[in-house]
């Protein structure tokens, strides 16, 4: 039985890591080319994945949605924040297929209160029971804890009023 030799692994083949070019760049990407996944290799060098830079940049913006008139949300709207500029008060309808987790926040730029409602099937809860906000500047925002595929729950918490 002919012996075998042991052969050192190089612990760090495959190791995936982010990089910010701005700081570190082994790829010589340049700084233009925004965050990238890179991958150490076998032969001890870096070999490029994908770019990451557009779903960094899709996460961190918010959404800012300017309103005039009564609106019924949409699971597209999660992350959103609106802003309802109306002189008359507006409706914000919650449909029940929004899923768990989803949110979004309400400002009342105008005089016109937002009032929130739940569609058949929905539910929204409050403090106090108020869905309507407290007044111009008020703040308000809304997440759906649960949902049973067609009963979404949510709480509005924030600056509301009957």
């Amino acid at each position: 039985m002919t012996p075998m030799t042991a052969v050192p692994l190089n612990p760090y083949v495959g190791l995936e890591v982010l990089v910010d070019p701005a700081s570190w760049d082994p790829l010589g990407l340049g700084a233009s080319a925004g965050f990238y996944w890179a991958t150490y290799t076998a032969t001890n060098t870096w070999k490029s994945a994908s770019p990451v830079q557009a779903a960094l940049d899709a996460l961190a913006l918010m959404k800012v949605v300017n309103k005039t008139a009564s609106y019924t949300l949409t699971a597209a709207d999660n992350g959103t924040y609106f802003v309802f500029n109306s002189a008359t008060d507006v409706t914000v309808t919650m449909p029940n297929s929004l899923p768990i987790g989803w949110s979004a926040t309400f400002e009342q730029e105008g005089a016109g209160r937002i009032t929130f409602v739940a569609a058949s099937g929905a539910t929204i809860v409050s403090y106090g029971s108020v869905t309507k906000t407290a007044g111009q500047q008020a703040t308000v925002s809304m997440i759906v804890k649960a949902n049973a595929g067609s009963a979404a729950r949510a709480t509005l918490s924030g600056n509301i009023a009957a």
